[in-house]
């Protein structure tokens, strides 16, 4: 019976501890049943977001899509219109004129015969022809005066050229002159110098002539007046005298030499 009793009271703990388990299972089970249906209200509150951003950004695009359409509707299509319009309408004048000129010629063919024809390509021929001999004379004209210009300016050529060396010729004579006058200066110099060197060669020689011979005459007259000395002196004096007088007019003879 005790160990019934235990059996017992363990099989009601079992069961406690069960019912705890489950219940807290159960009540696991709700939080996550509540956290997973949180959670899918928040993922559907996001993309629910996320739509109407997107449907705001299309609507934006299509706006704005709208706006710059008609911008350039407003901007730009009348300019383009405007051109095409002008562009159709220089190209209906090009086919108009096209049209008028094979209409003339057409005309002109109905109205010409070849006669007529051959007849004005004659006259062109002829005004062309007058043209041309105009231009050619004209040309020639241009030529002759050309020529004329290169005459006048080989004759004013030829003239500076001749008065340059007539100029020059001339500056070449006085420079010739000079030279010539330098080199007869340089020579009667030279023949002065050398005449101014022979006379005084001249008047040493005759210098050194006049003072041997001075000195000669001196060494007589010293010896006469030696001589003179020994004997009276009266004679002694006349004899003195004498000799100084001589030696004095020799001296004056040779003075007047040299000079």
């Amino acid at each position: 019976a005790l160990r019934r009793r235990r059996l017992l009271s363990e099989l009601a703990e079992v069961k406690e501890t069960l019912e705890n388990v489950r219940a807290d299972q159960a009540r696991k089970a709700g939080i996550r049943v509540q956290e997973e249906a949180a959670a899918r209200a928040h993922r559907a509150r996001l993309e629910k977001h996320r739509r109407a951003e997107q449907r705001k950004e299309a609507a934006a695009t299509k706006i704005q899509s709208h706006f710059r359409m008609a911008s350039v509707l407003k901007a730009v299509l009348p300019a383009a219109v405007e051109r095409k319009r002008r562009q159709l309408l220089h190209q209906g004048r090009i086919e108009l004129a096209d049209s008028l000129r094979h209409l003339r010629h057409t005309m002109h063919g109905l109205n010409y015969l070849d006669a007529h024809r051959t007849e004005a390509a004659t006259r062109i021929q002829a005004w062309w022809r007058g043209v041309l001999a105009a231009r050619v004379v004209a040309v020639l004209r241009i030529c002759c005066r050309i020529e004329g210009m290169h005459d006048l300016m080989a004759a004013a050529a030829n003239c500076v050229q001749s008065r340059f060396r007539g100029r020059l010729a001339r500056c070449r004579v006085d420079m010739l002159r000079i030279q010539k006058e330098e080199l007869l200066r340089k020579a009667s110099e030279e023949r002065e110098a050398k005449r101014v060197q022979a006379v005084i060669k001249v008047q040493a020689w005759f210098r050194q002539l006049v003072a041997n011979s001075e000195a000669r005459r001196r060494r007589e007259l010293r010896s006469r007046e030696l001589r003179c000395s020994q004997g009276s002196p009266a004679d002694g004096e006349r004899r003195l005298t004498g000799l100084r007088r001589r030696s004095s007019s020799e001296r004056v003879d040779r003075a007047a030499a040299a000079d």
